[in-house]
């Protein structure tokens, strides 16, 4: 059977039941288990990179952490599509992160962590049997600890000496030589694979707050004061989908217009042009 294209962004009708499920999911929001609800995986899949933008870093002030105890649950707002409710009871602003306190003092100290206090607190930490994790690994070694801040340092020097890369765009397991490159011992073929643009929710409001991948990116991009990055929108506020929804389009359509419209306005800001 012949698919039968939507009106925006090239999505097909053969994603109606995920259209169908991101409508009754919006109609029932208040009676969600947790303030957050919908696969971001599943939704991803129907975007693609519609979801990608350019973004002034130096706006996005707040993100979620990366998980939560809601409800005796633990819950990573990065696992889902959408949100309810009042966001800024569960958000953390950036400068006061550990991630940007780590890189901070490697930017004040010129790469030499070991005299950091950061680097203290990992030491701190492995010394007393409980060892941080960056990366998804555990910095269970000196070994590690410093192999970290080495990679950290490295990712700093590489954004500042040429500029802020696109991730690139890997291609299942024939990438995993290329990935293998960008690795390390305390950061895998693995996690490079799976890691994607710096996320981004929006707010009810509208407004961007950083959640998921691109902790340590971020961090760099405002501090070295960049003006633009590029970041997926992965999270929406149920408000704000439903007022882009208000000009008679269905959800997907509607959260790719949406999409549109910020990136076009954070052009201008980037550009210096505000109307």
């Amino acid at each position: 059977m012949m698919r039968a294209a939507v009106a925006d962004g090239g999505l097909h009708e053969d994603r109606k039941d995920l259209a169908l499920e991101l409508r009754q999911l919006l109609s029932t929001a208040r009676s969600w288990p947790l303030p957050f609800a919908g696969s971001y995986v599943a939704f991803h899949g129907v975007f693609g990179n519609r979801l990608v933008i350019d973004v002034d870093p130096r706006q996005v002030t707040h993100q979620f952490p990366p998980n939560r105890v809601i409800a005796g649950q633990n819950v990573a707002a990065a696992d889902y599509f959408l949100g309810r409710g009042p966001w800024a009871p569960m958000l953390e602003p950036l400068d006061k992160s550990v991630i940007h306190r780590e890189v901070a003092e490697l930017l004040a100290h010129g790469g030499r962590y070991r005299g950091t206090a950061g680097y203290a607190a990992l030491v701190r930490r492995l010394e007393a049997g409980r060892p941080a994790i960056r990366n998804l690994q555990d910095l269970d070694s000196i070994a590690r600890i410093d192999g970290y801040f080495e990679d950290l340092h490295r990712l700093i020097v590489s954004i500042r000496d040429n500029g802020y890369r696109r991730r690139p765009d890997y291609d299942g397991l024939e990438s995993a030589s290329d990935a293998a490159k960008a690795s390390s011992p305390v950061r895998p073929v693995l996690v490079e694979l799976m890691e994607s643009e710096i996320g981004i929710g929006v707010d009810a409001d509208g407004s961007l707050v950083r959640v998921g991948p691109g902790n340590h990116r971020m961090a760099i991009a405002r501090q070295l004061g960049l003006a633009r990055v590029p970041v997926e929108l992965r999270l929406f506020h149920a408000a704000w989908v439903r007022r882009q929804m208000a000009q008679g389009k269905g959800p997907l359509q509607s959260i790719t217009a949406g999409v549109r419209r910020i990136g076009a306005k954070q052009q201008r800001n980037i550009s210096g042009d505000h109307p």
